[in-house]
């Protein structure tokens, strides 16, 4: 596979406790209120801050 055309993202796996941490910390306000919580694709930028601040390591970086 082709570096260009991989797509990195960040996904809240089942470990979400539903803190909320995360989401009061989005900078895009992208991160939707559920258990888990969800990231909203379409408006995240990549910054991080949700698998920086996430204390139960739900939040995970993948690929595709």
């Amino acid at each position: 596979m082709d570096a260009q055309n991989v797509k990195q993202f960040y996904f809240i796996s089942d470990r979400c406790v539903a803190c909320g941490r995360c989401a009061l910390l989005c900078p895009e306000s992208c991160i939707n209120i559920g258990v888990p919580y969800e990231i909203d694709q379409n408006k995240c930028v990549l910054c991080g801050t949700c698998f920086n601040v996430c204390h139960k390591s739900a939040v995970e970086k993948r690929e595709e």
